[in-house]
């Protein structure tokens, strides 16, 4: 294509770059005249339509996909498409750059700038608040961190149990996370020999909790409806000088069982908690029984949109408190909560599909069929109900190489016991360490078995 061509080809976009450049400065310079009649209503209504401006472009001359193409690996440069999608929000700009979606599979890069202060660091994070529409599993990584810029390029990667529905995808980040700091063996000092044998307390039944991990607890394992005496909350309320996000609620001695009660501010998730003991020897007892609830504001076990509770059970000689001391390892970090989304145009490409596959499986597991697209392979079965789950050894043998192949995830779907089926359907994931030529494949070895590619 000659030079006048592309430079005709990218002036048909809508927009063009003189009309984004002025959109941004427009919402980024608080000193234009227009905002001041209407401030609130003009901003949104200008932000909601930048980041939902979003279109796959002639990569020439762009120079976000420019600035990609010199960080990420070369193998993946054939495989992807540029993406402009902008979302600005409490001074964070976020961009999709680049992406690429084949079958089942969604690999994108996308950047993270910090127009107004310095939140944008190695150690950023998203916990569960990232997605990509439809996806049902995904990862992501940082590749870049251009610090003068305050700027970090992610790779993230999202996958599903079936095909990518629909033209447009939208990627979604609700919370940030960052400066994030550790404290390990920190000790609490409260001197459990001044703690309370005869603490107010709550019997529960173990199905009002969120969660609890087995172990010893008054003589057994926990049961669906075993009742369990928990600390009453916030008698103590014993503050850390360090962590603001957490306090010790109550601690005490029930029926010669020590219990000690961690309440957590629900309102910061970029935290974590884990409390133990230390004998005189200096060595690690942890809790034999953690349980976990919320409390409503009648202090009732009810709601989960209310605080968050977690009680230390430890089964030691309570007589003897003198020998242990309580320590804990906490974490904590900063959050910014804020709504970045983009949606983009993402075309679907070409896979190669496998069906009939003839090879000795494990007793009682059925391959149907086998999707191959460049990052990975999908295997799609059954199993007979009494077969264990299987991982096969997938390897992708091109002109050049063979190309191992790593499960990703799987699912292996329970029949109910008053079913009358007799199998039950499973679907293994797996990504590649490189990207795979599908011109190039000439066959796929399945736990040693090659299966050609015609």
């Amino acid at each position: 294509m000659k030079k006048e061509d592309l430079y005709n080809s990218i002036d048909s976009v809508v927009p063009n770059e003189v009309q984004k450049s002025r959109m941004l400065k427009e919402i980024l310079n608080p000193k234009m005249n227009y905002v001041k009649t209407k401030p609130k209503k003009l901003v949104i209504a200008v932000i909601a339509i930048f980041c939902l401006i979003s279109t796959t472009v002639i990569a020439t001359n762009i120079p976000a996909f420019q600035s990609l193409l010199e960080k990420i690996n070369p193998d993946m440069v054939k495989f992807i498409k540029p993406v402009e999608g902008v979302c600005i929000d409490q001074g964070i700009k976020m961009e999709v750059v680049a992406v690429a979606r084949y079958d089942n599979m969604v690999k994108a890069y996308i950047t993270l700038q910090d127009l107004e202060g310095d939140r944008i660091r190695e150690d950023l994070s998203f916990l569960d608040y990232y997605s990509i529409k439809g996806a049902w599993s995904g990862r992501w990584s940082l590749i870049d961190l251009d610090k003068e810029n305050k700027k970090a390029t992610l790779f993230v990667e999202a996958e599903n149990d079936k095909k990518f529905e629909g033209e447009n995808l939208i990627f979604k980040v609700e919370n940030i996370f960052y400066d994030h700091k550790k404290y390990e063996d920190y000790e609490i000092g409260i001197d459990l020999n001044e703690i309370s044998h005869d603490p107010s307390y709550i019997n529960a039944t173990t199905e009002q909790f969120m969660s609890w991990s087995h172990g010893k607890l008054y003589g057994g394992l926990l049961s669906e409806e075993q009742i369990v005496p928990i600390l009453s909350p916030h008698t103590i309320d014993f503050k850390f000088s360090n962590i603001k996000t957490s306090m010790i609620s109550n601690i005490g001695v029930i029926d010669g069982i020590l219990h000690v009660q961690v309440w957590r501010d629900t309102a910061f998730d970029g935290q974590g908690v884990s409390i133990y003991l230390k004998d005189s020897k200096g060595e690690r007892i942890d809790a034999d029984t953690t349980i976990t609830f919320m409390l409503d504001e009648l202090k009732k076990i009810k709601n989960p949109e209310y605080s968050y509770y977690s009680e230390y059970i430890f089964d030691i000689n309570t007589d003897n408190l003198d020998d242990y001391k309580l320590f804990g390892d906490f974490h904590t970090s900063k959050q910014l909560k804020g709504n970045w989304e983009v949606s983009f145009k993402a075309e679907d490409s070409e896979i190669i599909q496998l069906s009939n596959i003839e090879i000795d499986e494990p007793k009682g597991i059925n391959i149907d069929k086998i999707r191959v697209n460049p990052f990975g392979v999908t295997i799609l079965g059954n199993r007979n109900i009494d077969a264990d789950a299987y991982e096969f050894d997938i390897k992708i043998n091109t002109q050049t190489d063979t190309i191992q192949a790593s499960i990703f995830s799987s699912t292996w779907k329970d029949l109910p016991y008053d079913t009358k089926e007799k199998c039950s359907d499973f679907i293994l994931i797996y990504d590649t360490e490189k990207p795979i030529d599908l011109n190039l494949i000439k066959s796929i070895t399945i736990d040693g078995v090659d299966v050609p590619i015609k």
